[in-house]
């Protein structure tokens, strides 16, 4: 019969006479261990039974089936953050379960135990990436895996920013690029901006030929290293700094180490006691060509006393939290640069400072904490000053740091000078004629009114130059000082009508001279800083006038500007020395000053010499005689006075004023001669004594006497005292001079004075030209013996012994002596000295050329040099570019020796006659032995004898 099934259970079905689970049908052991299944056969007739089965179901191991995080979310920068507890899904319930990565492109992520963390140290950031992916496997108790990507996401978190103070280890390199040779140090300008800049962390450049920086040359240059010696425990430290060629080293800001100049390498070594903490220092260094060195090593307790290169944190550029300060009494002072630290990139900050009178500016992109403009503060009120500076970001998260900031006693002391004068001095002539150029007019003479100009500007006008003056035929001089500020090239600029002409420094640069329209005359000059003494001279004949100075250059920026203001000083406005009082005058001012305090401190003054005293007058501060006071011109021709300027804080500033009595004449009256000869005699007193014409006897007697002989052949005499004997022209005879006891003087009044001796024998102690040109001493038509060999000559030309037998001996300078006419003994002295022979008739001469280089030269064509005697006398014979010059002997015996001096120019030496004994020089000679038995020598050279008749 056949059968048909029915199952309870709608997981299982009989097949094939078989119980068992549908296709794709399983059975949980989770869920149910065993199950209960009623199976109802039913035959074809339709009778059916059923039986019930007990199943059980069997336990087999399953794989997880899912990763469970209990967070996804970490915040940035928390170093080792726990990001979950990790946790699977399995069939099997109570199944243990591990967990590890399997993929981690960042490598921050670890699994320790259950747990999802950063790695120890690690951090993440937001800003770099919002989230990181991961895989993670997960294995059962059975070994079974699951695996599974995540996503950790990154939160933003604003962190707060860190405040500090800018710098690092090492020193501040700047570097000069010279581009030339170099001796020393002096020669380079450390304050101009550098060509490149760096941080180096040490001085360690040993012999070698490498660039200090990228793209610098490996010769001419120099380097400033600039810093902070850290000293980590006090003592005594010693110092070695190695270089090729020159350095120096500066340390809290004085010289202590000098290994400057051009040299190989060299090491100059300085021992010094240096404190616990920071030291300010300065490295100077220049190579000038071959290789480089430069290396700075030390020893002492921060190195156990071994010698060591000086670098890592003994090098610091930047400020120190226990080191700031700020200059006093300087307003908008910087105090440091401040270094600000954020985790969150492109956060913005903005500042407060506890303490009102200071802010944190931007300089340079830089954040410095500084004085507000305007704002200084007073060493003496605050030593030191306690701020807080509090940073804020953003978000308003911020930081603060305290910080004492030492205010450095600066104070300066004050500066004192003679007051400067703006404008120049202007002397105006009314000349009341035609006039055609400038030397028409006397600027000597008295003018006819004075002034103070602010500048020359005068353009196409018919004013008059001064009240009361004409507008015409007039003339004017401005004298004083141009003030340069800053050296360089500048083009001047003189437009006039009519002539003008421009002097600088005592010379003659512009010339706008004659009769013309408004003309401009240019002139460009490199002027040094600094005052230059100029002079102005104008003249107009008739119509229009037009004066007008101006200028271009560094002071005006390049632009044309007309020179006025502080560009024009009066005469002497800037010299200390050009002071003077009146004798006799009560009260007298000496000089106005200017004294100024750069602090603005009151400034008191102090005086050397009681007489005198500082005050303020109508005109300026001005330097002066106490009332009831005056000085003597006879007693003091001058006195040094020192004024000292004080201020508030007892800095001080001395200046040394010599100030000069302009005499006034309060003598006894001259004594005057006659036209006759005069028998004058002087009193104890200063006198001033004129001869005036005729053969006269002066003597000066006692005091300091000035003594004019005049016309004739006078006999003049000092006396004690310091006598000054005044030869005024070239007819005044021939005197004869004994200055007596004192410091006495022979001078010349005038150019072209002859000073005419009869006889001279170290009588006075100086003969002066007194400043005159063409000056000369000349004796008598006599045998005259002149002696100066204990006299200084100063500005005479020529001594001139005239004819006759004279004796002549030079003084200690460089003399030129003229025998002239007559057998002359002619003796230079010191010096080097020239003989001057002129024509063929002058004699014949002895010659002493005594120390320096002496020569002896012909003054014109056919000039014939006799020499009585000569054995190398001279240095130097010379024709002095002449023709036809011969040396030429006695006609006695003569001894003439030339082995040791040049023959320059010379056509011949002719001996006469005698028998005569001549060396010749060391040149190529013609020698004449003439009549009598000769022994000649040539000496070196190729010579020449000539034998007549």
């Amino acid at each position: 019969d056949s059968h048909t099934f029915v199952v309870s259970d709608d997981h299982f079905e009989v097949a094939d006479g078989q119980l068992k689970l549908k296709e794709g049908v399983t059975l949980d052991h989770e869920e149910a261990d065993s199950i209960d299944v009623t199976v109802t056969a039913t035959d074809s007739g339709g009778l059916s039974t059923d039986a019930t089965f007990a199943i059980a179901v069997g336990d087999a191991n399953e794989a997880p089936t899912d990763l469970l995080l209990s967070n996804d979310t970490i915040s940035e920068n928390d170093p080792g953050a726990v990001v979950a507890t990790l946790s699977a899904s399995d069939p099997d319930v109570g199944d243990s379960a591990t967990f590890v990565i399997v993929d981690d492109p960042s490598g921050a992520f670890e699994v320790v135990g259950d747990q999802l963390k950063l790695k120890d140290g690690v951090t993440l950031n937001y800003e770099d990436a919002d989230a990181r992916n991961i895989t993670i496997e997960v294995t059962d108790s059975g070994g079974e895996t699951y695996r599974e990507s995540v996503t950790v996401n990154v939160e933003n978190v604003n962190f707060a920013p860190t405040l500090g103070l800018a710098g690092s280890e090492g020193l501040a390199a700047s570097y000069y690029d010279v581009g030339r040779s170099i001796r020393n140090l002096d020669e380079i300008d450390f304050d101009a901006d550098p060509d490149a800049t760096a941080i180096v962390a040490n001085l360690d450049y040993m012999t070698g030929n490498e660039t200090f920086w990228d793209g610098g040359p490996d010769n001419f240059f120099a380097a400033k290293y600039e810093g902070q010696l850290v000293v980590g425990e006090a003592g005594s430290y010693t110092i070695n700094l190695a270089s090729d060629d020159g350095s120096v080293l500066f340390v809290d800001g004085e010289a202590v180490l000098d290994n400057d100049g051009l040299h190989a390498t060299r090491t100059r070594s300085v021992t010094l006691e240096l404190d616990e903490g920071p030291h300010e220092i300065e490295v100077r260094y220049f190579e000038n060509g071959g290789r480089q060195t430069l290396q700075m090593s030390w020893s002492g307790p921060d190195t156990g006393g071994a010698t060591e290169l000086v670098d890592g944190a003994s090098f610091y550029n930047g400020a120190l939290p226990d080191s700031l300060s700020v200059s006093e009494d300087t307003p908008g002072a910087v105090v440091a640069t401040l270094a600000v630290s954020d985790p969150d990139a492109g956060d913005t900050f903005t500042f407060e400072v506890s303490d009102d009178r200071f802010e944190v500016a931007e300089v340079d992109g830089e954040p410095v904490l500084k004085l507000k403009d305007g704002v200084s503060i007073d060493y003496e009120t605050e030593a030191s000053v306690d701020v807080s500076v509090t940073v804020f970001d953003a978000a308003g998260e911020s930081d603060r740091v305290d910080y004492s900031i030492a205010v450095a006693d600066d104070n300066t002391a004050p500066t004192l000078t003679a007051a400067n004068t703006e404008g120049l001095v202007a002397s105006y002539y009314d000349v009341g004629g035609s006039i055609r150029n400038l030397d028409e007019i006397d600027f000597d003479a008295e003018p006819d009114a004075t002034g103070v100009v602010a500048n020359l500007d005068y353009m196409t006008g018919n004013e008059t130059f001064w009240e009361g003056g004409p507008d015409n035929y007039f003339a004017a001089k401005y004298e004083g000082q141009l003030v340069v500020g800053e050296a360089g090239s500048y083009t001047i600029n003189l437009a006039s009508d009519d002539g003008s002409v421009l002097f600088v420094d005592g010379e003659a640069v512009l010339d706008n001279d004659g009769l013309h329209a408004t003309r401009t005359r240019s002139v460009t000059l490199e002027l040094d800083e600094g005052p230059h003494e100029i002079e102005v001279r104008y003249f107009e004949n008739g119509g229009a006038q037009t004066l007008q100075m101006t200028w271009s250059g560094p002071d005006t920026g390049g632009a044309t500007q007309l020179i006025d203001g502080t560009a024009l000083a009066q005469p002497g406005a800037f010299d200390v020395d050009n002071t003077s009082v009146t004798e006799n005058v009560d009260g007298d001012i000496a000089v106005f000053l200017s004294a100024m305090d750069a602090e603005g401190d009151a400034i008191s003054f102090g005086v050397s010499d009681d007489r005198f005293e500082v005050v303020e007058t109508d005109d300026g501060l001005a330097l002066k005689l106490k009332s009831g006071e005056a000085l003597d011109y006879e007693t003091e021709p001058q006195v040094d006075v020192v004024v000292t300027a004080t201020d508030e804080h007892g800095e001080s500033t001395s200046e040394t004023f010599t100030i000069t009595v302009t005499d006034v004449d309060d003598g006894p009256p001259p004594i005057i001669g006659t036209p006759g000869n005069d028998r004058l005699r002087g009193t104890n007193n200063d006198d001033v004594i004129d001869g005036l014409a005729g053969n006269d006897i002066i003597s000066g007697r006692g005091g300091d006497d000035v003594i004019i002989g005049g016309e004739g052949n006078d006999r003049l005499y000092g006396g004690s005292g310091d006598d000054t004997f005044v030869i005024t022209g070239d007819n005044e005879g021939f005197d004869r001079v004994i200055g007596g006891s004192g410091d006495d003087l022979i001078v010349a009044g005038a150019d072209d004075t002859t000073i005419g001796l009869n006889n001279f024998g170290n009588w006075v102690e100086t003969i002066s030209s007194g400043g005159f040109d063409n000056v000369t001493i000349e004796g008598t038509a006599g045998n005259n013996t002149l002696n100066f060999s204990r006299t200084a000559l100063e500005g005479i030309d020529a001594i001139d012994a005239g004819a006759g037998n004279d004796r002549v001996i030079g003084s200690a300078g460089d003399d030129i002596i003229i025998g002239g006419a007559g057998n002359d003994r002619l003796s230079g002295g010191d010096g080097d000295d020239t003989f001057v022979i002129n024509g063929t008739d002058d004699g014949f001469d002895r010659f002493s050329g005594g120390a320096g280089n002496d020569q002896i030269v012909a003054g014109s064509d056919d000039t014939s040099i006799g020499l009585a005697y000569f054995n190398n006398s001279v240095e130097t014979i010379s024709a002095d570019g002449n023709d036809g010059v011969t040396i030429v002997g006695t006609a006695g015996n003569n001894r003439l020796n030339f082995s040791s001096t040049e023959l320059d120019g010379i056509e011949a030496i002719d001996v006469g006659a005698g028998n005569d004994r001549v060396t010749g020089s060391a040149g190529d000679d013609i020698i004449i032995g003439g009549a009598g038995n000769d022994r000649l020598s040539g000496g070196d050279g190729d010579d020449t004898f000539v034998i007549n008749g």
